[in-house]
């Protein structure tokens, strides 16, 4: 699946994926010590948010930020140090925040001078287990992108405030942001990473079938979007469909439907559930032959690859619609899909 290609963030990601946690703590400290040196009231303004210390400015002007600092209790992701405090941060993406973590560091901020104030925080994807002590803050990682867009109005055009949009766009693919409630079907998946967190079993692409979804209450909408789905693609022109469900990583996964064994892909990004995608996979097609005029072309490591997608949620009234109109919006999707990818595959038609 396609990424955001013009942010560094992201195209160094895909080489660093096996590094996942240690990759966006150490982008964000990067992110946070520019800030420091080269707008200190909005580093303030951050640095705030994040560690729940209200020090003056010209105490966050001087603050250093190290990663991956050893103590004698562990390893904490993140270390800031200004004149009169330390604070720990202990960074997670996917991974669970065991309960021994926070309480290893705990005991590794008392072996701090007493002069100084000490502060824990946990910054995760998910809701941290109501387990860990109640002196350590804890913030999700939508609430630093918040800040950060925030903070972007106070920028201006220069170095900073491209170095923020990078570190947002990142944060974006990884579908670390809120979900933005469009329909039924966002704020249902909206609710369901809330109350399952890391375990959720969809994003971790163990749900195969609608079936199964329709087991959580919270997902009704986007099994009913996806058997709507299903049943346009067995609607459409071209025959010859095999359907498994799949689901992927980034922009907090996707899934849709495996079309003649991936030569085609009817999907949709769990960060914006109502715009499906429609897309070929295999075989590259030719992007010469793309005259522009439908959907767009691109090539990533398999080839050339031909998309073109339809915000479901920009149709007044769709979610509303009948059944029999929805299907009829997406055949019509479809087939018109079919149609462009026969200019530019023009085997399909042998």
């Amino acid at each position: 699946m396609r990424g955001h290609e013009n942010n560094l963030l992201v195209q160094l990601h895909i080489w660093a994926h096996r590094q996942d946690e240690n990759f966006t703590t150490d982008s964000f400290a990067h992110l946070l010590s520019h800030l420091v040196s080269a707008a200190p009231v909005v580093a303030g303004v951050i640095l705030r948010r994040l560690t729940g210390l209200n020090l003056v400015d010209e105490e966050w002007s001087g603050a250093v930020i190290d990663t991956q600092v050893v103590t004698p209790h562990g390893q904490p992701d993140m270390r800031i140090v200004t004149r009169t405090s330390v604070i720990f941060v202990e960074v997670k993406v996917e991974a669970a925040l065991e309960r021994a973590q926070p309480e290893a560091y705990l005991r590794a901020l008392k072996d701090v001078d007493d002069s100084m104030v000490t502060q824990l925080v946990v910054l995760t994807r998910y809701p941290a287990p109501d387990s860990i002590s109640d002196l350590v803050r804890r913030v999700r990682w939508y609430e630093m992108e918040e800040e950060l867009e925030r903070a972007m109005l106070d920028l201006g055009s220069g170095i900073s405030h491209h170095l923020v949009e990078q570190f947002r766009g990142f944060l974006s693919y990884r579908g670390m942001g809120i979900l933005p409630v469009r329909s039924g079907v966002s704020a249902g998946i909206r609710s369901y990473q809330e109350e399952e967190g890391h375990d959720a079993l969809l994003f971790r692409g163990k749900v195969r079938s609608v079936e199964r979804m329709r087991e959580e209450e919270s997902l009704e909408p986007l099994a009913d979007l996806l058997t709507a789905m299903h049943r346009a693609i067995e609607h459409s022109s071209w025959g010859h469909h095999s359907l498994t469900m799949s689901a992927g990583a980034d922009r907090g996964g996707w899934i849709g439907w495996n079309i003649d064994r991936l030569k085609y892909m009817f999907y949709l990004w769990f960060d914006a559930p109502e715009v499906v995608i429609y897309q070929t996979c295999y075989p590259p097609i030719d992007p010469s032959l793309h005259d522009g005029a439908f959907g767009r072309v691109y090539e990533d490591h398999i080839g050339g690859r031909w998309e073109h997608s339809l915000d479901l949620g920009s149709l007044e009234g769709f979610f509303e619609a009948p059944r029999e109109r929805q299907l009829e919006i997406m055949v019509d999707f479809i087939n018109e899909c079919l149609e462009a990818i026969h200019r530019v595959e023009p085997s399909i038609a042998e």
